[in-house]
This record gives structure tokens, sequence and C-alpha cells, in this order.
């Protein structure tokens, strides 16, 4: 799951230049995910192959809107590959101080993660991870070495409710693994795009962190919101509307993703 650290109140009461200049120091956005994400698919039992994506406009209770992030899940037999793209900038008195954008895919066989890749950019830094199952374990490769996860790990996108089963998660942006705290809120109602939704709402902690996440699935286990907390802000991730098969593979053959499926 990754989480948003942005600009502190104090650098928005700099100068414009001196603001743009400490904000990359102060930022860091993980979208778990963060980041957080969503999709609607077809059962990886099923015998049919189905493909479906659902957008997010990204929101920060200090910056507003800061860009967007999607998640495409293709289903084929027992095997589910979910695609994830972000993009967000931040600015301030129109100057870039903050930016990220990733691309990341995760296959799965059946409940099992058994390939992770991801290519994260922030600020003209590149993270590159790379995970594989390995027996009873899956072991992932980042740039500061191996580290060994158990095989039920989830990755912090929450594509479908199944991600809420484990208790191991694997942040996509930087490969750290962390142990999560689920909690049941119950039912309640948020506000999408102008519409009142019936959902049911989870919250997620880690342990030994300060940091903690909120997802909202509705009626058919659709996750229509997720928002992250940190000490500098919370980013909302909103459904923005979904994209019909005929749409997505007229948009992946106009623009390409490097590294895709």
């Amino acid at each position: 799951m990754g989480l948003t650290k942005i600009i502190s109140s104090g650098a928005c009461r700099a100068s414009a230049a001196k603001s743009g200049k400490n904000a990359g120091n102060h930022l860091l956005l993980q979208v778990f995910g963060a980041c957080f994400a969503t999709v609607l698919f077809a059962s990886p039992d099923s015998a049919e192959a189905a493909q479906y994506r659902l957008d997010y406009k990204a929101s920060h209770s200090i910056y507003g809107d800061i860009g967007t992030y999607s998640n495409l899940v293709e289903t084929d037999g027992g095997t589910t590959t979910v695609t994830t793209t972000l993009d967000i900038k931040v600015s301030i008195l129109g100057i870039v101080a903050y930016r990220r954008s990733a691309h990341r895919v995760e296959t799965w066989m059946g409940d099992r993660l058994v390939h992770f890749q991801g290519t994260s950019h922030l600020n003209g830094k590149t993270i590159e991870l790379i995970g594989a199952a390995q027996g009873d374990a899956f072991v992932i490769t980042a740039p500061n070495g191996k580290v060994s996860a158990p095989a039920s790990i989830r990755v912090a996108n929450p594509w479908t409710t199944n991600y809420l089963n484990g208790d191991t998660i694997l942040l996509p942006d930087d490969g750290a693994i962390r142990k999560a705290r689920l909690t049941d809120s119950g039912e309640t109602s948020v506000t999408i795009q102008g519409r009142d939704i019936r959902a049911r709402e989870y919250d997620i902690g880690l342990i030994g962190t300060a940091k903690r996440y909120q997802v909202w699935f509705d009626a058919a286990n659709v996750p229509v919101m997720f928002r992250l907390f940190d000490f500098d802000g919370i980013c909302t991730f909103s459904l923005n509307g979904p994209k019909p098969p005929d749409v997505l593979f007229a948009d992946r053959a106009r623009n390409p993703q490097p590294g895709g499926p």
C-alpha cells in the first residue's frame, strides 16, 4: 500500500521559489497500489477471458487535484493480470514541486501472487522492483537487495476483496514489506461523482507505523474509493468512471505501455 507524504504545511507558507525547492525534500507519494485502486473483473475461475479497467481521480487535502490512477484487470482461466498506472504531479504557484509516475504488473494464479514487476519514477529517480513466487515464499528484488515474504503476501492495491484476506503487504513503490491490521468499519455512504453510494468501509493500519488506509467497496465488491493517511495530508482516490474493453484496447493500441502485458 503506497502512502502519501506531501509537503508539510510549513513549506506552504514560504515563498514560491523556496516552496518549490523544499517540496521535493518533503514529498513522497507511495500509492499502495500507492496506491489503492480498483477494477471490476470476471472471476479467476471463469473459463472465458475477460478484461476491465476503472480509472480514479486523485486529490489531496491541501493541494487539490493531483493526478490519476488506473487498474486494468485481465482474467484468463485461473490467471489474473493486474496492470496499474499512476501519474501524480503537485505544483505550487506554477512550480512543479513533486512528480511521481509508475507502471506495475501483478500476475496471480488463483489467490496467489506469482509475479510482480514495477517501475516508479519519483522526481527523476527510478526504482525498479521484481518479485516471484519461490516455493513457500515470495521473493522481491529491490535496489537494496532481496527480501523474502510469505506466499500469502498481498500488494497494496485493492482491486479485489481477496486483498483483505492477508496480513502481509507489499508496498509497490519501494518494495517494503509490512504487517497490516484490518478493521471492518461496517456499511456507510460515500459520494462519488455527485452520487451517494452505499459501501462497506475497511480500515487498514500498518503495524509499527502511523500510516493507515481506508477503502470502500460497493455492493458489487468494486472499490469505489480509497484513502491514504500520512502526517502531512490525506490523499483520496475516487472512481472516475469505467472504460469498457473496446475503448480500453483502442487506448492501448494508440498508447502502448512499455513493459506492459
